[in-house]
C-alpha cells in the first residue's frame, strides 16, 4: 500500500511562484509582435471609396515671390468611388486596373466654381506605382482614351491605396513601437514627384479584435510638379491582421506649396478619408475583357489637349503642362526636377488657299525676320509629313539670349484644306536632350478637327 506524501505548503508555494515567474519572464522577453505588411493578392477585387477636402488658399502670379503673389481662397470637395483589380506587378512596381463609378469634385476659387469629372471614355484606368531614381511615383493613364491634364489632376491625390504596399511593409512590430518611413516610400503615397527629406514615422497604437491601429505622423519636404512643398502629416490607418491589408485610412495634411513655373502654390489643409473592402469580381475588370481591351494597344501615359473652340487637338507627354489655353494660342512648359527646361507656343494661323501652301523658303524668310534682332542663326531646315498626313515645315535655330545658349525649333503644320498652326519650341542648349523627341511626338499628334466643328481662328502672327 502506497503512503500519502505530504508536501509542505512552503514548498508548494515556492514551486507555484517559480512557474509564474518563468511564465511572466517569458512573456516579457517574447512580447506579441505583428506583421504590418499590406499584401493585396493579384486578381483580388477591392471596392474603394474616398472623400477628399482641400481648404486653404491658392497662391499664383507671384513667380514664387510672396510679396507679389495673388492669394485666392480655395475649397475643394471630391468624391471617388471605384472597383480595383490588382494586376500582376510590373518590374517597376505594383499596378491595378480601375473602373470608376464616380470621380468628381467641386472646386471654389474666390467667386469662381468648377466641377471637373472624368469623361465616360476615361472611367477605365491603369494606375501604377513606378519606382524611378529612388522615388516612388503614382502614375495614372486611361485605357479607353487619353486623360486630359485636368482629369489627371482630379485623380492624383495623396493616400492612393495602390501606394499602401510601399508604405506598410514592416514585420515583427510590437504595440507602441514606432519606426521611420524612408523617403523612397513616400512619393507615391503623398502624390509627390520627389521627396527631399522626411521625418515621418509609423507606430502601432493598439491591436483589438484582429485590427491594428497604425499612426502616421511627421514632416516631409519635396516637390509636386515643379513646386517645392513642405507638409506635416497626421493620420491613422486600420490594418486587418487576418486579411493583411489596410481597410481604412484617415489623413490630415497641412501643406505649404510654393508657386512654380506651371503650377500654382497652395497653403492649407488636406483631409482624406478612404474605406476599402474586398468585393465580388467586377465583369468590367475581368481578364478576358482586359485582354480584348489591351489587344494591339499601348497604354499612353500622356495628356490630351482638346479645347472646344480650337481648330486642332493633340496629345503631349506628361512632362509638358498647359500654362495658357486660349482660342488662338496655347502655351506649354516642360519642367524636370523643379527646373524649367523648355517652352512651347502654339498659335492658329489664318488659312491659306489649299492650292498655294506656304513653301519652305517662305517659312525660312518668316523665321529669319523673327530672329533678325537676335544673336541667332538658322542651322537646319526641312519639309516632311506628319503621322496624321499633314505637311510639316521645320526650321532649327541656334543662338544666344541674355548670355544663355538657346535652341529654337519652328514648326508649321498645314491641313489639306489650308488650315494651319505654328509651333515654336524654346529650350536651353545644355538641357536640350531632356526634351529631345518629345517635340516631334507633339507635332505628329496634331489633328485638325472637321471644319464645321472649329471656330474661325483669329489671325495670329508667327512672331507672337
Amino acid at each position: 500500500m502506497k503512503k500519502n506524501i505530504n508536501i509542505p505548503s512552503t514548498v508548494f508555494c515556492w514551486f507555484t511562484m517559480s512557474i509564474l515567474l518563468v511564465t511572466c519572464t517569458s512573456d516579457f522577453l517574447c512580447a506579441q509582435t505583428y506583421d504590418i505588411v499590406h499584401q493585396v493578392q493579384a486578381d483580388q477585387t477591392l471596392n474603394v471609396k474616398t472623400q477628399i477636402q482641400y481648404l486653404g488658399s491658392v497662391i499664383a502670379d507671384g513667380a514664387g515671390e510672396q510679396a507679389n503673389a495673388k492669394v485666392v481662397p480655395l475649397e475643394v470637395r471630391g468624391q471617388f468611388h471605384f472597383d480595383q483589380r490588382i494586376s500582376e506587378s510590373s518590374k517597376s512596381g505594383p499596378q491595378a486596373i480601375r473602373v470608376f463609378e464616380k470621380a468628381a469634385a467641386e472646386i471654389k476659387t474666390g467667386t469662381e466654381r468648377k466641377d471637373p469629372q472624368l469623361e465616360n471614355e476615361n472611367r477605365l484606368l491603369l494606375a501604377r506605382i513606378k519606382d524611378s531614381s529612388g522615388d516612388s511615383e503614382l502614375q495614372i493613364a486611361s485605357i479607353g482614351g487619353v486623360l486630359s491634364q485636368k482629369e489627371y489632376e482630379l485623380l492624383k491625390n495623396p493616400g492612393d491605396p495602390l501606394s499602401f504596399t510601399t508604405l506598410f511593409d514592416k514585420t515583427d512590430v510590437e504595440v507602441g513601437e514606432k519606426w521611420p518611413v524612408e523617403k523612397e516610400q513616400l512619393g507615391g503615397f503623398l502624390a509627390y514627384d520627389r521627396i527631399v527629406s522626411s521625418s515621418c514615422n509609423l507606430m502601432v497604437k493598439s491591436v483589438e479584435s484582429g485590427m491594428a491601429k497604425v499612426y502616421i505622423f511627421g514632416k516631409v519636404r519635396g516637390q509636386v510638379d515643379d513646386a517645392r512643398s513642405e507638409a506635416t502629416i497626421k493620420g491613422i490607418a486600420q490594418f486587418d491582421l487576418e486579411k493583411k491589408m489596410v481597410t481604412a485610412i484617415r489623413l490630415a495634411i497641412d501643406e505649404e506649396r510654393r508657386p512654380g513655373a506651371f503650377a500654382p502654390g497652395f497653403e492649407g489643409k488636406i483631409k482624406i478619408d478612404t474605406r476599402i473592402v474586398p468585393a465580388a469580381a467586377n465583369p468590367l475588370l475581368s481578364k478576358d475583357r482586359m485582354a480584348r481591351q489591351f489587344k494591339g494597344k499601348k497604354i499612353k501615359f500622356s495628356f490630351a489637349f482638346n479645347r472646344p473652340n480650337n481648330a486642332y487637338r493633340l496629345t503631349h507627354d506628361t512632362g509638358w503642362r498647359v500654362i495658357v489655353a486660349e482660342d488662338d494660342e496655347a502655351v506649354f512648359r516642360f519642367v524636370d526636377g523643379g527646373d524649367l527646361i523648355a517652352q512651347c507656343n502654339i498659335s492658329e494661323q489664318p488659312s491659306r488657299p489649299k492650292e498655294s501652301p506656304l513653301s519652305l523658303s517662305q517659312f525660312q524668310q518668316e523665321v529669319q525676320q523673327i530672329i533678325g534682332q537676335k544673336e541667332a542663326r538658322v542651322v537646319d531646315a526641312g519639309r516632311d509629313t506628319s503621322k496624321q498626313g499633314y505637311e510639316v515645315l521645320r526650321v532649327a535655330v541656334e543662338g544666344v539670349e541674355e548670355g544663355i545658349q538657346f535652341n529654337w525649333l519652328y514648326y508649321h503644320v498645314t491641313a489639306q484644306d489650308g488650315r494651319r498652326v505654328a509651333v515654336i519650341f524654346t529650350v536651353e542648349q545644355d538641357t536640350a536632350d531632356l526634351v529631345k523627341g518629345t517635340e516631334r511626338k507633339l507635332i505628329d499628334s496634331i489633328v485638325f478637327k472637321q471644319a464645321k466643328q472649329a471656330a474661325a481662328p483669329n489671325a495670329t502672327q508667327l512672331s507672337r
